[in-house]
């Protein structure tokens, strides 16, 4: 039984830094200088369609 508890209190900790890790990788690239407006900008800069 006392293994058992060890297990799920491992398999906790692995997960919470695993989440904590996840978290903070997806801040960093939310973070980077290409902004989503500047994305988008390229989009709305194709030529009109001559119909």
């Amino acid at each position: 039984m006392k293994y058992r508890v060890q297990e799920i209190l491992l398999v906790l900790v692995i997960t919470v830094i695993s989440v904590t890790a996840a978290f903070f990788i997806a801040h960093s690239v939310q973070s980077e200088p290409l902004q989503m407006k500047d994305t988008l900008g390229h989009f709305s800069k194709k030529p009109p369609h001559n119909t």
